[in-house]
């Protein structure tokens, strides 16, 4: 069985023709599936986005007790968030505490520890040097 178009046999003419009179219809469609799409990718990454918190309702000293107190913290720094503490002792590091303030994983090393907080860290470490020079 042969197809014949509406131009007679050439089925490129046929194309032309439907391309003219559906044009609208398919550019719609094309607009339509980008719109989705990105609806989509905005959506599930609002809904896996977790939200910052404030600094934790926790003092700096509770912070400096969990970290094995005032002498035992050398340095402080922030990176992202991960923040990084080195101590004289890691020993004296209360894991547990640090958990309940936020953290949500600690990295043990030999001089440091580095820990993953959603937390402001920045407002930690300026809480923690401010405690440390009192």
């Amino acid at each position: 069985m042969i197809f014949v178009g509406a131009s007679g046999n050439d089925p490129k003419n046929d194309f032309e023709i439907f391309l003219k009179n559906y044009a609208w219809v398919i550019a719609v469609a094309i607009v339509l599936i980008i719109l989705i799409t990105i609806a989509i990718i905005f959506l599930l990454n609002k809904k896996n986005k977790k939200p910052v918190k404030e600094i934790s309702q926790a003092s700096p000293s509770e912070w400096l007790e969990a970290l094995g107190g005032k002498d035992n913290v050398i340095d402080v720094q922030s990176t992202g968030s991960r923040l990084t503490v080195k101590l004289l002792n890691k020993d004296l590091v209360n894991r547990d505490k640090l958990t309940e303030l936020g953290v949500s994983s600690i990295v043990v090393m030999s001089d440091k520890i580095t820990m993953v907080t959603n937390l402001d860290n920045q407002k930690i470490i300026e809480n923690i040097k401010n405690s440390q020079q009192n």
